[in-house]
């Protein structure tokens, strides 16, 4: 905690009132130069100052303490809760207007009771204005309780604030809902001719009709896309887990020295030499960076024609080949007993010798580097899945190397680890051997250790939260919709009931009847999916775009996507189409 060389410490500062934090910046570089002595070097020590507010949602720095936020997925999630809402929204309108038929007689006699038509639309508007109020009501309710089980789900700490500001965004949502809800609703209701109604004459408008099947269209066209979204999220997830990465990342343990390099080799030595004498140790081995703490080192270097290159690079030894089980696709890996392999050889990567255009690499030379190349490694993704491989250098020694480049910097304090691989066993009891191994050569030294597997496994977990709320939305929004369309059946069931018991009477079967009541609704989820889907592949292709190894979007996400909401929404309808069919007619018409 107290070594100036421990870049993983974060210092927070308060600063005067008056205190400009540029200015106070300018001082950094002569107190490092002062305190790191020899080893400061000015491409390679840096400080900066960042606003406490803005750490949550700035990726453009390492994360430090607690990992960071992509602003986007706080989109992602807004929008998430808006497609739901919406859905509900337009539930609310298409169940008004079609239990408008209902409420008909009632318009028609206030108004011959002199009920002026903004009297009316005064109270249906109220009427939404009511049930929103207790929604909202109710849903707080809800979120007070599901909050700390959401936090765990998406793990932040988020609480409710009952402060002014919350309160105006509550009763500016009411009033928002209740006038997208209510407001057309109202203005259909309110618009009947009383004469027409009390002559039991009902003339809906054409539009009214249109804009209720679009309002269908539109709930499910928002569920559909969810339900993509969620299949195609699902899919990257699964495709990141399963991806070759080059190399075997299970059973390894890293071990952190918490030493600049010059002090950890030396206990990283003592340390693998300890660990030689257990055999539940397959081979471990020491580097600078493990495949925990990327991005590695980045090197830069000027051609003679100006041209910038830069690569990455890791210092390593000779065991770290085996232990990581990368292959090597051309030459050979290093020895540790060859001295010229500590200062004149390097291994590189497939995508390194691509990109130079290197013929024959083994035993040439690139750049300006010195070093011959003794090995080609098979391309292993050490950085995660969301960036592309890029050029990669190993050495024995990164002095040598270092000096010939122009460009240093890394975002990660260089202090050796050391990678474990053990045999498959009880993890805690590995543990235990590693942690008794570490008190023979480092008795007064904490022992901090990670498993590479959950490492890694961690630097994909937003999109796992996010896959996970996706799963959750999708499924209420579906819900939501089909709520909707039992009631549109209901209502229809209920128009059409003297009109199901006449099909009855001249041999209509039940199969026949379910055909008729559900196949304007089916129709029209058939239109919101044909909408839906290049919707959803653009937002989808625009998410995917986030990740340099990605799945592809194939044709059954979209037809699994169709089939499941036609399917759902047909067994919606079919239970009230059925209990209709199976009506005895004489009941229905007996009044006729």
């Amino acid at each position: 905690m107290s070594n100036w060389f421990n870049i993983y410490n974060e210092t927070y500062v308060l600063l005067h009132k008056n205190v400009q934090p540029s200015t106070l910046a300018k001082k950094f570089q002569p107190m490092l130069k002062q305190q790191l002595g020899e080893d400061y070097g000015s491409e390679e020590f840096n400080m900066y100052l960042q606003p406490i507010t803005t750490i949550h949602l700035d990726n453009s720095l390492p994360a430090g303490n607690q990992p960071v936020s992509n602003p986007k997925y706080s989109y992602i999630l807004a929008t998430i809760a808006i497609l739901v809402l919406l859905v509900a929204c337009i539930n609310f309108i298409t169940l008004s207007i079609g239990r408008s038929t209902t409420r008909a007689l009632e318009v028609g006699v206030r108004k011959t009771l002199g009920a002026e038509r903004k009297q009316l639309m005064g109270q249906f508007w109220g009427e939404a204005l009511l049930i929103t109020l207790f929604s909202v009501f109710i849903g707080l309710s809800v979120a007070f309780v599901l909050i700390n089980p959401f936090n765990q789900l998406i793990n932040r700490h988020l609480v409710f604030h009952f402060d002014p500001l919350f309160i105006l965004f509550c009763i500016v949502l009411v009033c928002l809902i209740a006038l997208v809800a209510g407001l057309y609703p109202a203005i259909i209701l309110s618009g009947f001719n009383p004469i027409e109604v009390l002559k039991g004459k009902l003339n809906m408008k054409k539009n009214a009709g249109l804009f209720r099947k679009g309002l269908i269209v539109g709930q499910f066209l928002a569920s559909i896309i969810l339900i993509i979204c969620t299949i195609v999220i699902s899919k990257q997830m699964n495709y990141m887990q399963r991806k070759d990465l080059g190399y075997k990342k299970d059973q390894v343990i890293i071990v952190s020295t918490n030493k600049k390099r010059v002090d950890g080799y030396p206990l990283a030595k003592l340390f693998k030499t300890e660990l030689s004498k257990y055999p539940q140790v397959l081979s471990a081995s020491a580097s600078v960076f493990s495949f925990a703490e990327t991005p590695w080192v980045n090197l830069g270097y000027s051609d003679n024609k100006k041209t910038y290159h830069n690569f990455q690079y890791n210092e390593i030894d000779a065991s770290f080949i085996e232990t990581m089980q990368i292959p090597i696709v051309l030459g050979k890996n290093f020895m540790a007993q060859n001295p010229a392999d500590t200062n004149n050889s390097i291994l590189v990567n497939e995508t390194l010798v691509k990109e130079y255009g290197i013929k024959d690499p083994i035993g040439k030379r690139f750049g300006k580097y010195s070093q011959q190349i003794i090995g080609v490694t098979k391309d292993f993704n050490y950085e995660s899945l969301h960036n592309k491989i890029k050029p990669l250098v190993l050495s024995l020694k990164f002095d040598t190397i270092a000096r010939q480049s122009s460009d240093v910097s890394f975002m990660n304090a260089p202090q050796p680890r050391i990678s474990v691989r053990m045999k498959g066993g009880n993890v805690q009891d590995n543990v235990s051997l590693l942690k008794k191994a570490w008190q023979v050569v480092a008795p007064n030294q904490d022992f901090e250790y990670h498993f590479l597997d959950e490492r890694i496994a961690a630097a994909y977990e937003q999109e796992q939260k996010t896959a996970t709320v996706v799963k959750i939305a999708s499924g209420l929004s579906i819900f939501i919709a089909c709520m909707g369309l039992f009631g549109l059946a209901t209502l229809t069931v209920t128009r059409r009931t003297k009109e199901i018991g006449i099909r009855k009477v001249l041999g209509a079967n039940a199969l026949q009847l379910v055909q008729l009541l559900s196949k304007d609704f089916l129709l029209l989820i058939l239109v919101a999916a044909i909408i839906a889907f290049p919707l959803a592949w653009w937002a989808m292709q625009k998410w995917l775009t986030d990740f340099a190894y990605r799945t592809n979007i194939s044709w059954w996400v979209f037809a699994l996507a169709g089939v499941a909401s036609i399917a759902v929404a047909f067994i919606t309808i079919s239970t009230q189409a059925i209990k209709a069919a199976m009506m005895n007619p004489a009941k229905s018409l007996r009044t006729e």
